[in-house]
């Protein structure tokens, strides 16, 4: 009996993941689907945007950054004492993008495409001070409120400052006094015990000036503009912000970098499109009509990853991404479902 090998595997893969790519950036930017899309509106949407770096392959720059964004609306709390959550329609944005610019145009093209943004809507923006984060989201949703990761920030400081001291700093952030946090920060800057010590902690102080308007919790920035904490915000419990590290870790750096493994620009955003369609849902429905006619059908996909598009007449929705293996005699089918079944099973709401 014939058998698929792990180069067709690998092919088949690849090749199916960068029509998946190219189509899932083109439905960002506005330019695949078409017909009446039924978009959400809510209150407030939650983005937290990170990036990760893989091994590059062939190439004189050795790492490969993917960027990505996680959006949800909300917390649902479970469990006998509500000390349990996950996310209210979480979805996952991501790729790797030549600039930073291709990547925001993609990822704010995409709440477009899912919800219905006005003036009213609240966007709240996690980052983790990266420059290509935190300096540039407002410049394309600038109404958003953008927040320095709170993880990354107690980090920066503990390291810089120690234990003792950044605990009882924040807890002055934790009231909402920022000025007192940063006059504080700024005093302990001479009182490093070397010239190294007080140059790692003016980086830290410059680096929070940068980002000033950024430092406080976005529970206090909720209200209008006043400076006023809140623990719910019509009718939405809030909650400490952070997830996208989990999805970093567990659904991308873990399949892509923790097994030593290197990645061309193409073969990285091909896995990418793999992992993000299975992270928000639409994977298995893709590959249960793997097996159909010669030629992937681009209308049939753009009607499934278009998600609310009005379909004319009857139409089978798991003939969406189709193709042809090119191992004649195996037992195609079996195998490759078996193959990828690592891909389709997970969900991001697990995270």
């Amino acid at each position: 009996m014939s058998s698929l090998s792990h180069a067709t595997i690998h092919q088949e893969v690849r090749r199916y993941g960068e029509e998946l790519a190219k189509l899932q950036e083109g439905i960002a930017l506005g330019q695949a689907c078409e017909g009446e899309v039924k978009r959400r509106k809510v209150r407030v949407i939650f983005l937290e945007v990170d990036g990760v770096m893989v091994r590059r392959q062939r190439s004189k720059k050795r790492r490969l950054e993917i960027k990505v964004g996680v959006g949800y609306e909300g917390w649902e709390e479970i469990g006998p004492d509500g000390k349990i959550r996950r996310l209210v329609r979480p979805w996952v944005f991501a790729g790797v993008y030549e600039s930073v610019e291709a990547f925001w145009e993609a990822l704010t093209g995409e709440l477009e495409r899912r919800y219905e943004i006005d003036d009213e809507t609240i966007i709240v923006v996690n980052g983790d001070g990266a420059e290509w984060i935190q300096k540039t989201a407002r410049e394309y949703l600038p109404n958003a409120i953008v927040q320095l990761d709170r993880f990354h920030l107690r980090r920066m400081v503990r390291q810089a400052f120690g234990g003792k001291v950044e605990k009882g700093l924040w807890e002055l952030l934790q009231k909402g006094d920022d000025e007192a946090f940063l006059d504080t920060l700024e005093s302990l800057v001479s009182k490093a015990a070397s010239e190294q010590k007080r140059q790692d902690r003016r980086k830290v102080v410059a680096f929070i000036r940068l980002y000033r308007e950024h430092l406080l919790d976005y529970r206090f920035r909720l209200q209008d503009g006043e400076r006023r904490y809140t623990s719910e915000f019509e009718g939405i419990r809030l909650h400490g912000l952070g997830v996208v590290e989990t999805v970093l870790d567990k659904k991308i750096a873990n399949r892509m970098k923790k097994r030593g493994m290197a990645w061309s620009a193409d073969g990285a955003g091909a896995m990418v499109a793999f992992l993000v369609s299975r992270g928000n849902n639409e994977l298995k429905e893709a590959l249960s009509g793997l097996l159909g006619p010669d030629v992937l059908n681009p209308a049939s996909v753009k009607e499934a990853v278009c998600p609310g598009v009005k379909k004319a007449g009857k139409e089978d929705p798991g003939d969406w991404l189709k193709g042809r293996i090119r191992a004649l005699g195996s037992p195609i089918e079996g195998l490759w479902m078996r193959v990828l079944h690592d891909l389709v099973s997970p969900q991001w709401s697990a995270v």
